[in-house]
């Protein structure tokens, strides 16, 4: 088999479009290089930022702690002492229903002393009708 006319310029075709290949494919080579180094660099400039920040935020982050231990503390403090207020609310209405109590005690006495039992019902609950609807505790339910 003789080569002919066409076979030879088919084998210079394949032998340019080899070439050229090649050519590419070098080039595609040194593009990947250039990008994995880029892609190094990149890297690192983001290590080096993450670091930064890190040393930055790590003072901010000690603050914020220190604050929030703080604010727990206040929160418990409140707390200790809104018990101590409630404690003292509770036995300052023991003393003022005590005080109440003694007032109408005597009162319904001096009234028993003068008018007899009905008068001085009738004179309590007059008197006093006003402390009936602001006491929670009414003394008196008769």
């Amino acid at each position: 088999h003789s080569c002919t006319l066409a076979d030879i310029s088919t084998l210079e075709w394949i032998n340019t479009m080899t070439a050229n290949l090649t050519r590419v494919n070098k080039e595609l080579r040194g593009l990947e290089v250039d990008v994995a180094v880029s892609i190094d660099s990149v890297q690192s400039e983001i290590g080096s930022c993450f670091d930064s920040i890190q040393s930055e935020t790590s003072p901010l982050r000690n603050d914020i702690d220190s604050f929030n231990s703080s604010i727990a503390d206040m929160k418990q403090s409140v707390s200790i002492e809104l018990g101590h207020l409630r404690e003292a609310n509770i036995s300052t209405n023991m003393l003022i229903e005590n005080v109440q109590y003694d007032f109408y005690l005597t009162v319904l006495s001096l009234y028993q002393a003068d008018k007899g039992l009905d008068d001085a019902f009738r004179m309590l609950n007059h008197t006093f009708s006003s402390y009936h609807h602001s006491t929670e505790s009414n003394v008196f339910h008769l």
